[in-house]
């Protein structure tokens, strides 16, 4: 699983509050044979799920998006969206329960720690 990081939101606490990163987005990598990824994007107005390619995470990162792989597998047929939040979805999808991590930042810190 690839969690993304950027400063662009549409959330006004969040540019208030998250100096650095201010949204962050859960990208399951491709399943089997697959050379696709999911995206899961917790937008104000709703969940959006985007099929992406690899060319597509190189354009994000020449805009901007800085991309943490980690060792979780993740599949996103068993995610169940509870928290509409896209900290709280991606500390759901990694199995994080510290409650102190609330910002992108944070768990960009706590990812990137190990």
């Amino acid at each position: 699983m690839i969690i993304g990081f950027t400063h662009n939101t549409s959330k006004r606490l969040a540019r208030i509050f998250c100096r650095r990163f201010r949204h962050c987005a859960v990208i399951f990598e491709p399943i089997d044979t697959g050379d696709g990824y999911l995206m899961i994007q917790i937008a104000s107005d709703g969940i959006k799920l985007i099929n992406m390619r690899q060319e597509s995470l190189t354009r994000l990162e020449q805009h901007g998006w800085v991309f943490v792989r980690t060792n979780v597998p993740g599949n996103p047929a068993k995610m169940h969206i509870g928290l509409l939040t896209c900290v709280g979805f991606a500390k759901r999808a990694l199995g994080i329960r510290n409650i102190f991590i609330q910002t992108p930042y944070g768990l960009y810190r706590r990812l990137t720690k190990k």
